[in-house]
């Protein structure tokens, strides 16, 4: 880089001559994508809107920060944004936190995702320094601009990267959702134990499945009382409510469980959500929520 300055800037000599410290190389913006290359642009679109429409309804708050490498917390202050454009060359929908973004969008046979970093503070780096006593000290700080930080800025833009495709790849195709949600409408037997069928697509169904399918969940599992507080809206006053709502809940994990919906980390108390618990129980969302959303409304208004 300092043969590059000597080449463009004729005062250099003079400035090291003043002993002036010289250039410190810095990066304004940096940008790291990741393009998945299928073989025809026929192929791309034959899951592109179903991608989007995942991307689109199927993802909140909670999932665009843990794509960017961030936990929720209750003292978060910013803004997370999700917004979707159409262009003449295809459609580009973009995660935003704060000044931080990744982002999807198509090309031709090209489905690109780039995640775009403008304030890398927002991030941590692994630093070194001596204390008083000479000993060197490692730290996790926040991480500059410099150049010096290329690797990190990689790393963090291919985990974000990973973390959408991945959040991606889960999402049924049209094809595949008929037979995801098949399968929740047939009772199971799991260690020769009677487990009842799903109606996939009634209102209390398609509530509990998006409270399973929250970004909070993805990140940390959930217990019982985790699952209660997403169904719930006001917590219980008094002892037999709570026994009752632990009891109601209890049911539905070992229901969750015998479908293969979720399946419960082993030595702990926590459950995680299953790939196929995310395919069979989106499909059941989108069913009700995108595709035929004035059916259901219809019926229910038909029921009152």
């Amino acid at each position: 880089l300092i043969r590059q300055v000597a080449s463009v800037n004729p005062l250099l000599p003079a400035i090291a001559a003043a002993k002036f410290d010289g250039y410190w190389f810095g990066m304004d913006q940096a940008e790291v994508a990741t393009d998945l290359l299928f073989k025809s642009r026929a192929d791309l679109e034959r899951i592109h809107q179903d991608l989007v429409h995942a991307a689109i309804t199927g993802f909140g708050a909670t999932d665009v920060m843990r794509f960017l490498g961030q936990k929720p917390h209750h003292l978060f202050t910013g803004e997370v944004v999700i917004d979707s454009k159409k262009r003449p060359e295809g459609c580009r929908i973009k995660f935003r936190i704060r000044r931080n973004s990744v982002k999807l969008y198509d090309h031709l046979n090209v489905l690109r995702i780039e995640t775009t970093l403008n304030n890398p503070a927002e991030f941590k780096i692994l630093t070194s320094s001596e204390n008083a006593e000479g000993q060197v000290v490692c730290r996790w700080s926040p991480m500059r601009k410099g150049v010096s930080n290329f690797w990190r800025y990689a790393e963090v833009a291919h985990g974000a990267n990973s973390r959408l495709i991945d959040a991606l790849a889960n999402a049924p195709l049209k094809g595949q959702a008929i037979e995801a949600i098949d399968r929740l409408c047939r009772s199971q037997s799991k260690a020769g134990r009677h487990v009842a069928a799903f109606n996939p697509v009634t209102a209390e169904n398609v509530a509990l499945f998006t409270s399973l399918l929250a970004g909070e969940f993805a990140i940390n599992g959930f217990r019982n009382r985790d699952l209660q507080g997403k169904l719930y809206s006001a917590p219980a006053n008094n002892p037999a409510e709570i026994k009752r709502r632990t009891h109601r809940t209890s049911r539905l994990i070992a229901k969750l469980r015998g479908h293969g919906l979720i399946a419960k980390v082993t030595n702990s108390r926590l459950y995680r959500v299953t790939q196929n618990g995310v395919k069979a129980m989106w499909a059941a969302v989108r069913c009700r929520r995108i595709d035929f959303p004035a059916a259901f409304n219809m019926s229910e208004s038909f029921a009152q």
